[in-house]
């Protein structure tokens, strides 16, 4: 029997509430690796007990399987709705494929409830058509990016939404790995490079990264850093991740492309081979991420830049969830990603409403909310100093770094880095202040001689002369 954490209990009771205040469709948000699939396999297990006939929507063959499996290690009896299983309606509990259940409309009894595990789908036509024909069920989704490239709401299908813990306690908890991000010192020139409905066309893209550079870079950090550990490189085509796995192969490292193309059988074995140690890194093209639970990945190397948070979030998240002899997660991103959408554990604010197609400039200043420091390449949230070194910042520097050629540089240690964001915190306090009176309460707190802030002010004042 699996003993449900503590957050999850609150989710599962958070849930039930929603409905019982009258939400008809309620939206699940929590981050990759928190536990959904407990969460909704225990509400399904506990409307089963009621007599309540439930429906499970899956989109992939290995989310379908994953939730099989998990409700076959609770005890949990089920039908499988997918071609190639027999199917089965003496069961409460039905687990379907969503594109086996819309061929098959109207063959199965309407369920009380419809879960949907990665619910920002939700919205698109072949979800909302099976929506149609079972108009009085009730709905649960859940995700841990509630939001849409296209930027469509999901109140278009939820009502309600139940927020759990953030990425950032979850790790604090000890819930999920620790992690270190490394990013490149040098801005990848993606200027050229066409978009289409929201993200970058990845024939372009296949052009631009499929290089010796750029897989050479990937390997020699690999093996720099964690060599052996289980890794998967998120690549831009079939192609470009079989080429990235033929250079790891090259130099000596065992590894294996994997994509959607694959029979089922030939699939399993090569992610079964990563967990056996068979092959060091897998190398994936738009398979190994939304809702794919691995936990002994331990590296995610980005070689697809993407200007979608839900799919960065889902590929680093593929790290950071908790295995024995993990120490903690490695990040490495050779494509400026963190640069669009920050790190992996920042504060987002997520909501129903949807998102609007973001301005050039907004998509400018996106790239600007983590700063990089040109002398030491710490990166930290945007301030006039480094945190990491006290170099100084011009407004030339906020315009571009200098192209230069060099190694990752490590972005986050929670563990190593834990004073300097304590020191940056301070600073943070100092350069809020507006008034003498302002600098005199902060020294206060801080515990600075009262001299201090009468200095502070007299620094400050000459700078805006110089001004």
């Amino acid at each position: 029997m699996f003993k449900p954490r503590p957050y999850q209990v609150d989710g599962i009771n958070k849930i039930r509430q929603a409905f019982s205040n009258g939400a008809k469709s309620v939206l699940y948000c929590s981050p990759t690796g928190s536990g959904k699939t407990f969460v909704f396999s225990t509400i399904a297990l506990s409307a089963m007990a009621k007599g309540t006939k439930v429906i499970i929507l899956t989109h992939r063959e290995e989310l379908l399987r994953q939730a099989h499996t998990h409700l076959e290690e609770m005890g949990v009896p089920h039908g499988i709705i997918k071609a190639g299983y027999t199917p089965n309606q003496h069961h409460n509990i039905q687990l379907a494929s969503v594109q086996t259940l819309h061929r098959r409309l109207h063959t199965f009894k309407e369920p009380n409830l419809i879960i949907t595990d990665e619910c920002a789908h939700a919205v698109s036509k072949t979800y909302t058509d099976i929506y149609k024909v079972y108009p009085n069920a009730l709905h649960l989704g859940v995700t841990a990016t509630p939001l849409r490239l296209d930027g469509k709401g999901l109140s278009q299908v939820f009502d309600a939404m139940v927020k759990g813990l953030t990425t950032k306690q979850l790790i604090d908890m000890e819930y999920l790995s620790d992690y270190v991000l490394y990013g490149v010192p040098n801005k990848l020139d993606l200027s050229k490079v066409t978009k289409r409905m929201g993200d970058y066309v990845t024939s372009e893209l296949n052009d631009l990264l499929d290089t010796p550079k750029i897989t050479g870079n990937a390997v020699e950090h690999y093996r720099k850093y964690c060599l052996g550990k289980p890794a998967v490189a998120f690549c831009v085509s079939i192609k470009h991740a079989e080429d990235v796995a033929e250079q790891f192969r090259l130099s000596g490292i065992t590894s294996i492309s994997i994509d959607g193309k694959l029979n089922d059988k030939e699939r399993e074995r090569r992610l079964s081979g990563l967990k056996s140690g068979e092959y060091c890194v897998l190398t994936s093209c738009d398979l190994i991420s939304e809702g794919f639970d691995l936990p002994a990945i331990t590296a995610a190397i980005l070689l697809r830049p993407t200007m979608s948070l839900s799919l960065y979030l889902q590929q680093v998240g593929r790290a950071l969830r908790k295995y024995e002899g993990k120490d903690k997660a490695y990040i490495f991103d050779h494509v400026d990603n963190f640069k669009k959408h920050g790190l992996p554990d920042d504060l987002r604010q997520w909501s129903l409403d949807g998102m609007k197609p973001k301005t050039k400039q907004e998509l400018k200043e996106d790239e600007y909310r983590t700063r990089q420091c040109p002398v030491c390449y710490f990166v930290h949230p945007p301030a006039p100093i480094c945190p990491e070194c006290g170099y100084e910042y011009t407004g030339k520097e906020r315009k571009t770094l200098e192209q230069v050629e060099g190694e990752l540089q490590a972005i986050n240690d929670q563990q190593e880095n834990q004073k300097r964001w304590e020191e940056y915190e301070k600073k943070k306090k100092i350069w809020s202040c507006k008034t003498l009176e302002d600098l005199k309460a902060t020294g206060k707190e801080l515990g600075y001689n009262p001299y201090w802030a009468i200095k502070r002010w007299e620094w400050l004042q000459s700078k805006r002369k110089q001004a």
